[in-house]
């Protein structure tokens, strides 16, 4: 696709592309992949065709819609539905997105979302949010006894400024399994770095054990 990017840039000049209604397929040399559907966006052209990753052409973005999408990573898939975003601020507003590993260890769904800012690194693979917010949001983790899920993931995930509100999360290790609600829950930061442990900085939540 970067080829064929570079190629019309040298045949044609362009300040500004629109796309109305369309369906975007991206994956990168890693195996990155990005689609979209029912896809209306404004490009700075000459942004556009000069891009070389995956996280240039975002760059490029002025504006986008979309009514479905999915991001995959080699440890994730991030599905995402009515999303718009802004490329000036970074900020996205989707009305639903659901995230699964590929371990279908870790699945989440979450309603009403806002993210002021997201990268996904084509290359590696890691994801990189700040400032998350959601209004309702299911998440259910299936937790390894010892240390079996340390080599879970490949790629990192940081989650900074994290705030959310009425959140079920249900955890199982083993023949055990736990439900908590959460009528608000609040973090500075989240990590989970390959080979290591879930990291979080700064947790606060407001709820009952169910």
């Amino acid at each position: 696709v970067f080829d064929a990017l570079e190629y019309i840039g040298s045949k044609m000049e362009m300040d500004r592309l629109n796309i109305v209604d369309g369906r975007i397929d991206l994956t990168s040399k890693d195996n990155t992949q990005l689609q979209l559907q029912n896809a209306t966006l404004s490009i700075e052209s000459h942004s556009l065709l000069n891009s070389r990753k995956i996280a240039a052409i975002e760059q490029s973005v002025n504006e986008l819609h979309f009514s479905n999408g999915i991001i995959k990573t080699n440890d994730l898939t991030v599905q995402l539905r009515d999303v718009h975003y802004t490329g000036t601020s970074g900020n996205l507003l989707a009305g639903k997105i659901q995230l699964l590993n590929r371990q279908k260890t870790i699945s989440a769904v979450a309603e009403s979302i806002s993210l002021n800012e997201m990268q996904v690194n084509d290359s590696t693979g890691n994801i990189a949010i700040n400032g998350i917010q959601w209004k309702q949001a299911d998440v259910k983790i299936i937790a390894q006894e010892g240390n079996q899920d340390k080599n879970s993931f490949a790629s990192s995930i940081d989650l900074k400024n994290i705030n959310g509100g009425n959140t079920t999360i249900n955890i199982t290790v083993g023949e055990r399994s736990v439900t908590s609600f959460l009528k608000t829950i609040s973090l500075n930061e989240l990590q989970k770095q390959p080979g290591k442990k879930l990291q979080f900085e700064k947790l606060f939540a407001e709820g009952k054990k169910l």
